[in-house]
């Protein structure tokens, strides 16, 4: 009889695998939960503001994204002006005066996704591997939890709400062996397509609270906006004038 029920356990432990849907239909649920890959696709351009709360201090964030892979983010907050920019897949950013080429590795890679508009809609660009590994429940809610690596860095882990299809928690590896926790608290869905308005982020003890404030689709961008600022331009030759 021992023997009996150890098989059983075994067997039912492996049906209940064998019933968790693929990470791939997941995350294609996602785009047809947020609204279709088809509005996705008409997107060209975005402009969004945000407001990043720490501490009770305020930044706020403005960034502008095309379609061919521009983006320009620029933050003003409580320690001045922080700029991220990428243009013809040149990323680069700058803190006050100091400016930097990001030229490899994954924070070269990072920058490139996050100047990709809307870039769940192509999730297959990003992940060179994707699993359902579990179940879970966050505020009650039953949720599949996905493993997915990206093809430049470590692994992440994401939940999404089995009802609704809807992402709802990441958790991301991050310089110095921390991870970064975010929970997504409401969406919103400016111009049909629903993204996450309110989102909760932990790293190291430190919370801070994303509030996506506005978001508009396929307006006039000028092309000075995306264009490479001159210090970064200088950096630039310098660098091919070493090669």
């Amino acid at each position: 009889m021992r023997r009996l029920l150890v098989s059983l356990v075994i067997l039912g432990t492996a049906s209940a695998q064998e019933t968790l849907p693929s990470a791939e239909t997941i995350l294609d649920r996602y785009i047809e939960a947020t609204g279709g890959q088809a509005r996705y696709d008409r997107v060209q351009n975005e402009i969004r503001h945000m407001t990043v709360t720490v501490s009770g201090q305020s930044t706020q964030i403005l960034v502008y994204r095309s379609r061919s892979g521009e983006m320009h983010q620029i933050a003003n907050g409580p320690n001045g002006k922080t700029e991220l920019g990428v243009k013809n897949g040149i990323a680069w950013s700058r803190a006050g005066d100091v400016a930097h080429v990001l030229e490899t590795g994954e924070e070269l890679a990072q920058a490139l996704q996050a100047a990709d508009l809307l870039s769940d809609g192509h999730w297959r660009q990003y992940y060179k591997f994707t699993k359902t590994v579990r179940t879970d429940a966050l505020d009650d809610a039953p949720c599949y939890v996905l493993e997915v690596v990206p093809f430049v860095g470590a692994p992440h882990t994401l939940w999404f709400n089995q009802k609704t299809g809807m992402a709802v928690k990441e958790v991301a590896p991050l310089r110095e062996g921390l991870d970064g926790e975010a929970t997504t608290v409401e969406y919103f869905e400016p111009g049909g397509i629903k993204i996450a308005r309110v989102v909760n982020t932990g790293v190291n003890g430190l919370s801070f609270t994303t509030v996506v404030d506005d978001v508009k689709y396929n307006q006039p961008i000028p092309d000075a906006i995306f264009a490479l600022p001159s210090d970064i331009e200088r950096l630039l030759k310098k660098r091919y004038a070493g090669q």
